[in-house]
């Protein structure tokens, strides 16, 4: 389950998309961020982990301001966030029907 109260003292100031980048430095063997609190930040706020075939893809929810956001960028190394605001209700409508297509029999 998510806790996007848990870090919070580490994002202040941050945008939404400096935010990203910060947790993508927790796992930068290079960064002064690497591997804190344990490394669990990054999976504290990463969604739609598909495997190894979107390994270059990472997507993120982070809350700034009582705001959901949704970030994402396809590769680390060019630094293009995307990012939209995320409601409550919408992204747990969409969980809730994204399982009941999963559910239905091919």
């Amino acid at each position: 389950m998510f806790d996007l109260e848990r870090f919070q003292t580490y994002f202040k100031g941050l945008t939404v998309e400096g935010i990203h980048q910060f947790i993508l430095s927790t796992r930068d063997e290079n960064s002064e961020n690497y591997d804190l609190e344990d490394d669990d930040i990054f999976p504290n706020h990463r969604i739609l982990d598909w495997g190894p075939n979107t390994d270059t893809v990472f997507c993120f929810i982070v809350k700034v301001g009582g705001q959901l956001y949704l970030t994402m960028c396809f590769d680390r190394e060019e630094n293009k966030v995307f990012s939209c605001p995320l409601t409550k209700n919408y992204f747990t409508e969409t969980l809730k029907a994204l399982f009941c297509e999963l559910r239905k029999k091919i």
